[in-house]
């Protein structure tokens, strides 16, 4: 019987960072997902956006496999009452690949100010939904926030104590408060950690207390910039929850929360990291 491949996630910073030659090789022995908002990243900078397209497609054709934004996915998650399970979209993408080789690929000015409309709502409603999600948690647990100071200069601890906080609350109850909209029965929906909506809401909490804990210090003006970026951040590890391993560098964000969310799965900061049972024999 064959192995199923281990399958890893990769981000901004890896993808933008690394040599194309060198990723291209990477990716034809490795199950590699470069997830929808990669895209987003890369066809929002301005200054790199034609050579991150052009690398975009490269890597695609090396073997590089898509898999949805976290929002279509809870989406799904909402109307099938049932957790998203295997992450790469196969028929997106077998089509993209097809649209590469015909050099039928194209984003305008139109389509990608409308996505960067929809991550910006994301972000206001991430910002503004915050203090009430906040406030109940810390009902519950008074003293959470003056227990943070003691990590003040700790992002690894503080992440730390955002993570066990949450994951300790229950999430169906939280996410169904904010997301019970999207479906007809919301008693069966986002029920354990096995679901996107359970992780992805875990984590924007963790943002929320955050937020929160850094207003409180008074050391950060936080701004729906910001707010959008996280966004971005927070699915990366999201993914982490379907998949073996990330590739990332983020140390603000992305690694301490999946090092404390997801202490078994692996976490790289370059490809040179990846160990021999991540490569694949598609033979």
């Amino acid at each position: 019987m064959k192995s199923v491949p281990k399958q890893l996630i990769i981000d901004k910073d890896i993808f933008q960072g690394t040599n194309q030659a060198a990723l291209c090789r990477f990716t034809k022995n490795h199950f590699l997902i470069r997830p929808d908002v990669l895209l987003y990243e890369c066809l929002t900078n301005p200054e790199e956006k034609d050579i991150l397209q052009q690398r975009f497609e490269q890597v695609m054709l090396a073997g590089a496999y898509v898999c949805p934004r976290v929002n279509a996915i809870v989406f799904k998650e909402a109307q099938r009452l049932s957790p998203y399970a295997f992450l790469p979209d196969l028929k997106m993408t077998t089509d993209i690949r097809a649209s590469i080789r015909k050099k039928n690929v194209s984003f305008d000015s139109h389509y990608i100010r409308e996505i960067y409309e929809k991550h910006c709502q994301g972000a206001q409603t991430l910002l503004d939904a915050a203090p009430k999600t906040v406030e109940k948690i810390a009902s519950q647990e008074p003293e959470l926030l003056e227990k943070a100071k003691k990590y003040q200069g700790n992002r690894a601890e503080r992440f730390r104590l955002w993570v066990e906080t949450v994951t300790s609350r229950d999430i169906h109850e939280l996410a169904i408060e904010k997301l019970g909209h999207l479906t007809d029965s919301p008693e069966r929906f986002c029920l354990s950690n096995e679901w996107i909506t359970w992780n992805y809401f875990c984590f924007i909490c963790v943002i929320y207390l955050e937020y929160t804990f850094l207003r409180t210090v008074g050391n950060e003006n936080l701004k729906l910039l910001k707010a959008e970026h996280d966004c971005q951040d927070i699915e990366y590890v999201t993914y982490l929850s379907r998949v073996d391993g990330l590739l990332t560098k983020d140390k603000k964000l992305a690694i301490p929360i999946a090092n404390v969310a997801f202490p078994d799965k692996d976490v790289f900061s370059s490809l040179d990291e990846v160990p021999e049972n991540y490569i694949c024999n598609w033979t």
